[in-house]
């Protein structure tokens, strides 16, 4: 073995030795920054890697597609710790992460809103015209409510005037009532007052009556006496 082929060999050796050495010395110089947990995205490109640990010497757990989803739990300076589901969380290169969703199902995400924004639109279109018609039947209501209340209000005040020709009508009624109460004390005082004419008629008649016989029965007596004093003297 030549001795180029020895160094090879011993540099080959030691790249295993310095590796975690250099991980060590750029966790020191550039620690890891803990940051709220946010949702991030892969970057178009081929699948990328999620390993147990930062380097490319940490066994790989999952190939990540394009456009995943993840939550990033930790950002550093090359690599990223995220969390794929609750039960799976490993480290990738931050160079393939993201805040927004890849090209394509970003515009898949837009057609989404857009069909659903056209539903949303035809459904408020519908409600639209429904509420049309019911503005348009609330305003014939209105129109028929206005011309019934006014219909009520004449009513109304037509009812007022009789309840006024009525209240009168009973003012005049209890007047001619009372009217009538004197007429009739008036009445019975003149049907009394004619009673004792009446008596008093009728007891001038009897007396006009007695007188009339007593003066027969002198006037008679009278006659025979006289008859009688003639036949003495002859």
């Amino acid at each position: 073995m030549t001795s180029q082929q020895k160094k090879r060999k011993a540099l080959h050796l030691s790249k295993p030795l310095h590796f975690p050495l250099l991980l060590f010395l750029g966790l020191c110089l550039f620690p890891l920054q803990e940051c709220p947990a946010q949702n991030l995205f892969v970057r178009p490109s081929i699948a990328v890697p999620l390993r147990t640990g930062q380097g490319n010497d940490y066994k790989i757990i999952a190939m990540l597609k394009p456009g995943t989803e993840i939550t990033l739990l930790e950002k550093g300076e090359n690599y990223s710790k995220i969390q794929l589901s609750p039960t799976k969380e490993g480290w990738i290169l931050s160079r393939y992460l993201r805040p927004e969703p890849p090209p394509d199902q970003l515009v898949g995400q837009l057609r989404a809103e857009k069909n659903s924004l056209q539903e949303e639109t035809a459904t408020l279109k519908e409600e639209n015209q429904g509420l049309t018609a019911a503005l348009h039947e609330a305003r014939l209501q209105l129109e028929q409510s206005t011309t019934d209340t006014g219909r009520l209000q004449r009513r109304y005040e037509q009812l007022m005037q009789d309840t006024v020709d009525v209240r009168q009508t009973k003012e005049k009624l209890l007047k001619t009532e009372e009217e009538n109460i004197r007429l009739a004390e008036k009445l019975a005082k003149i049907e009394s007052q004619y009673t004792a004419l009446q008596k008093d008629d009728k007891m001038h008649w009897f007396l006009v009556g007695v007188g009339t016989i007593l003066f027969g029965i002198i006037l008679g007596r009278l006659s025979s006496l006289s008859r009688k004093r003639r036949s003495s003297i002859l």
